[in-house]
């Protein structure tokens, strides 16, 4: 943070944290948005607003939170342009439930990824951005809470009600094809 504040090392240190956050960021953006260019676009505004909020950047607040939460206010911003512009609705599903078994093959396995990452963009956007920090990012509530200033417990309800949606859709998806 001290590199941050003197106007010699604040270019050296910032391109320390896009280095570090390039890739991280990149995937988190590219779970809830399908194209590559779309996700460098939105990833080059979460560094351009990251490098003018520096001197926002309060001395005791977590980096990786205040990163975080520039790229998802970045990507719901997007989301709802899109969302907007096209006028359709992201979380208008109707699941069942049915229930997968036994050994997949390749083919079987790439299918299932494809309609796993179908259903998390089928999720409403605050759960898709909760699922993705959690699933994929590995972050702690605590940590999600931060970024969100989300409690915890609603974290965890969000969470499992997009876990049990994105089996459901899958599982439907798959029998019906």
């Amino acid at each position: 943070m001290a590199l941050f504040r003197q106007s010699r090392g604040r270019e050296k240190a910032f391109g320390l944290v896009v280095r570090k956050f390039s890739r991280p960021l990149y995937c988190f953006i590219r779970r809830m948005v399908a194209g590559h260019h779309d996700t460098d676009d939105i990833l080059q505004n979460t560094f351009i607003k990251a490098w003018d909020g520096l001197d926002k950047l309060k001395e005791d607040s977590a980096l990786t939170s205040w990163i975080y939460r520039i790229a998802t206010n970045e990507t719901m911003s997007f989301l709802k342009e899109k969302a907007r512009l096209a006028q359709v609705p992201l979380d208008d599903l109707d699941l069942a439930d049915t229930e997968t078994d036994g050994i997949r093959s390749e083919e079987e396995t790439e299918r299932i990824n494809s309609l796993t990452m179908q259903a998390i963009r089928s999720l409403p956007k605050m759960q898709q951005v909760v699922f993705s920090m959690k699933h994929f990012d590995g972050l702690k509530y605590r940590e999600i809470s931060e970024i969100l200033g989300t409690s915890e417990g609603a974290l965890k309800a969000s969470y499992h009600i997009a876990v049990e949606k994105i089996r459901l859709y899958v599982n439907k998806t798959a029998e019906n094809i």
